[in-house]
């Protein structure tokens, strides 16, 4: 009797093993060095992390990109050491980008550099321009609306760029156009300058003032083009300008309403308790409030209610009638003081929230109060892809701070997951193998025994 196919177990295992070993070879697998192939080569463009503001921004409309300006660049060019050329054609290049440009934020913190991955060209300089195709001063800020950047680079001796070079600004594809005789490159790619808002540096803190005497406020913040002082009455439901102040109290004397500074002199007594606020304006429009400062009056007098004298007991009538009795004068009842109205919290102004990158507040005659950390919903502004990370933006729904994140690349569609389904697969054969062998040899025995 001829041994049937199945019998051969040891044969068809070591092809299954065989068949994972081959596959293995052809699978992108890690190493310290990234994602690779079988043979070394890299799997993946390199992923370069850019570092994000800390501010919050404020997303600026989107505008049409700008043509190519001619001015020649401006900035100071880079020079980092030539690693010599190889002779060949250039086809991709990189290059990194340190904050994305925000205003008023200074020209010079958004820095361009060469990718660390490029070996046959050398990085010439930067420059950024305005809509209007104007190169930007490094020690400008940066304008609303929509603003370019160009990267100037230059091939190596004996190299050239290729006329479809791929450019890449920390992995996100960009356009790049190259010089007629291909020496010279140019990375070029348009963005919508983030706006930020004016943030806090200084809350003004509660004074303790004599009636009549003079106090004064003091707050700042960044990024604030112009600031204006208001007052808010002790129930913080009442807001009024320095002018319609001046009114209600007058004749107090208001000063510095719209510096960082606000002066009060003659501080009347119907002053006590009310609080100092001042608002900062930023561009586009942005605004933000300090922290509440109260005005408390030391010698403010207090009102005193007298006590009504009990009336005198009444004299019997001389008639020999029994005269009535007297009904007793009800005992008179001390005067209640008024309950102090509330002291504001932040409830009774929603609006003046301050935060950083971890939690959010209310400042309080410069304490910090129902303090919390941030309650982000995060949303995906930029896929991920298997060549460059995604990004996601995050919204505080209490207090509006928003944050940006990065996503990881997406891995490759074959991975070491399908190379341990395979494994599992070809070992399962070769057990079901062996085992039908089993069972095919006892039941030849058992025929032999008959026979």
């Amino acid at each position: 009797m001829k041994n049937p196919w199945y019998r051969n177990a040891g044969i068809w295992l070591l092809m299954g093993i065989l068949f994972t070993v081959v596959l293995t070879g052809t699978t992108a697998v890690a190493s310290d060095d990234g994602l690779t192939w079988g043979d070394g080569t890299p799997a993946n463009d390199p992923v370069v992390t850019t570092p994000e503001p800390t501010a919050e921004p404020t997303a600026s409309p989107t505008a049409e990109p700008m043509a190519e300006p001619t001015a020649s660049p401006t900035e100071t060019p880079l020079s980092p050491a030539s690693t010599g050329g190889s002779g060949k054609t250039i086809s991709k290049v990189l290059a990194q980008l340190t904050y994305p440009p925000a205003a008023p934020r200074p020209v010079s913190d958004c820095v361009a550099k060469m990718s660390p991955y490029g070996h046959d060209y050398t990085f010439s300089g930067y420059t950024w321009y305005d809509s209007a195709g104007n190169a930007l001063s490094s020690s400008s800020t940066f304008p609303t609306g929509t603003v370019r950047l160009a990267i100037f680079l230059t091939a190596n001796s004996g190299c050239v760029f290729a006329d479809s070079v791929a450019g890449y600004l920390n992995n996100e594809p960009v356009g790049v156009t190259v010089s007629a005789d291909r020496t010279t490159a140019t990375i070029s790619k348009s963005y919508n300058v983030i706006i930020y808002g004016p943030q806090i540096i200084k809350d003004p803190i509660t004074e303790y003032v004599n009636g009549g005497d003079l106090v004064s406020f003091s707050s700042t913040a960044r990024y604030s083009e112009k600031q204006h002082w208001i007052m808010m009455s002790p129930d913080g439901y009442e807001t009024l300008s320095i002018d319609e102040a001046r009114e209600y109290f007058a004749p107090c004397k208001f000063s510095g309403e719209n510096s960082q500074t606000l002066t009060i002199d003659c501080v009347p007594y119907h002053m006590d308790g009310w609080y100092a606020i001042c608002v900062f304006e930023g561009i586009a429009g942005t605004t933000n409030r300090s922290g509440l400062a109260r005005i408390n009056i030391v010698d403010a007098p207090e009102i005193i209610e007298s006590t009504p004298e009990p009336s005198a007991a009444p004299t019997p009538s001389p008639t020999p009638r029994p005269s009535p009795t007297p009904v007793p004068t009800a005992t008179p009842t001390a005067a209640v003081a008024a309950t102090p109205a509330p002291v504001p919290t932040a409830t009774l102004a929603p609006a003046l929230w301050q935060s950083d990158e971890n939690a959010h507040w209310h400042s309080v005659d410069g304490a910090r109060q129902d303090e919390a950390a941030h309650d982000l919903t995060w949303t995906e502004t930029v896929p991920a892809t298997e060549n460059r990370e995604g990004q996601e933006q995050g919204v505080c729904s209490v207090c509006g701070f928003t944050a940006v994140r990065s996503t990881p690349v997406i891995e490759g569609k074959t991975s070491m997951a399908a190379i341990g389904i395979f494994g599992v697969f070809a070992v399962g054969i070769a057990g079901m193998v062996v085992a039908q062998s089993v069972r095919d040899h006892r039941k030849a025995k058992r025929h032999h025994h008959r026979r």
